[in-house]
């Protein structure tokens, strides 16, 4: 997909899913940011996340495309734990994997 459309940004990074949204703080807060990252539990066992359907972030200058993972009670858990330490995020939030980004053009994200 990514080279059909013309998306190789979303090549050159590893398979991952993305549990919260980018995010910009004030340059003094960049300790407590690191110490909420450290703060989250991340002692789970090793489980297997299925991929189904596709979504989408609609924004003209900076359109998304991605697959949805399906409902996983483990993954759920390891998101509610990261979104507890960042509860200043007060939008919600779709755990995703990104298959298409930053080069996508809208004409190209049109016809996905």
């Amino acid at each position: 997909m990514a080279i059909f459309y013309h998306s190789s940004q979303a090549l050159k990074n590893d398979a991952h899913i993305t549990l919260f949204p980018p995010f910009s703080r004030e340059p003094e807060l960049e300790e407590d940011i690191h110490a909420a990252f450290q703060k989250i539990n991340t002692s789970l066992p090793p489980f297997e996340i299925e991929l189904n359907g596709f979504g989408s972030f609609p924004n003209p200058k900076n359109p998304v495309i991605f697959v949805h993972p399906e409902d996983n009670i483990r993954l759920t858990d390891l998101y509610n734990r990261v979104k507890q330490q960042f509860s200043f995020a007060k939008y919600s939030f779709t755990p995703h994997m990104t298959i298409g980004y930053r080069d996508l053009s809208w004409e190209n994200y049109l016809k996905a």
